[in-house]
């Protein structure tokens, strides 16, 4: 499965992921589980209008946990979808609760049809948050399916408050514990001590992230490393959706595209603690 962090800060929501897939009995680590997704809603165009009037365009965000399949069927037909909605003014409610609505739809869908072929490994939980223009706030929602005689999906509203964090996916358990007891370590800390330590199966690789303080959901690269505690080395790189550009396929010649991602580097002073401590950097 996985494990996927939500949490609010100074009303700023953030996703955060590992990047490991289970299919079969075979780990896939660079599986992109944070995903910014454009929404745009338009209005009917007038006689004299060459253009429709634009209601709303902003990018939403997506994490998902579980089912690799349920999750990579629903994120590439919410970008196709949701990029081209059309609203009647006075009557279509334009809100989060309107787009979480549709979402929840194709959710229903595409779960029903895979746990017809392959039964709960066919399970997602979703994570979404964005932008609600009719509250003017930033909203949360996870959408998660019951398995119960009606086999009914719930969509329910999180991180109401400051401070309030969810934990979802296989590794959620052991990543709650581990925040409760060591209350001053970081999510983005939490979810690194469970990949080096190797705590849980299912969690591994680079962590993904993303975050909304205002209109728009950004998915942003990581500085993360790892350590060989045999020879003493750190190994740096500049992950994105849970791949190192660092790797020989991505280095950049003078005259090629370049890549324009913006980077956070939370794990800074644990590199530099080990770099004082005698560890060298490849």
């Amino acid at each position: 499965m996985t494990l996927c962090i939500a949490w609010k800060e100074n009303n700023q929501i953030h996703f955060a992921s590992d990047s490991r897939a289970t299919i079969g009995l075979t780990e896939f680590d660079p599986c992109v589980k944070v995903v910014s997704v454009p929404v745009k809603i338009l209005g009917p165009i007038n006689t004299n209008d060459k253009y429709p009037d634009q209601i709303y365009e902003q990018n939403i965000g997506l994490c998902f946990a579980g089912s690799f399949l349920n999750a990579y069927t629903i994120k590439e037909t919410l970008i196709h979808t949701l990029s081209s909605l059309q609203a009647i003014p006075g009557v279509t409610d334009v809100s989060m609760d309107q787009i979480c609505n549709l979402i929840s739809k194709f959710y229903d869908l595409v779960s029903k049809k895979l746990m017809r072929a392959i039964f709960d490994k066919g399970l997602s939980v979703l994570l979404v948050t964005g932008y609600c223009p009719k509250l003017n706030k930033i909203r949360t929602f996870k959408f998660s399916f019951h398995l119960n005689t009606s086999l009914t999906p719930s969509c329910t509203e999180i991180l109401l408050n400051n401070k309030d964090i969810e934990f979802v996916g296989s590794g959620g358990n052991v990543a709650r514990d581990i925040f409760t007891t060591l209350s001053a370590s970081p999510p983005l800390e939490v979810l690194k001590h469970i990949i080096k330590n190797n705590l849980v199966d299912s969690v591994g690789g680079a962590i993904q992230y993303g975050s909304i303080s205002e209109r728009n959901f950004d998915v942003f690269g990581i500085i993360d490393y790892f350590v060989d505690e045999d020879t003493r080395e750190i190994e740096t790189g500049f992950y994105y959706n849970g791949i190192n550009l660092q790797d020989n396929p991505f280095l950049i010649n003078w005259d090629e595209f370049h890549l324009n991602q913006t980077y956070i580097d939370p794990f800074r002073h644990q590199i530099n603690t080990l770099i004082d401590s005698g560890y060298s950097v490849k």
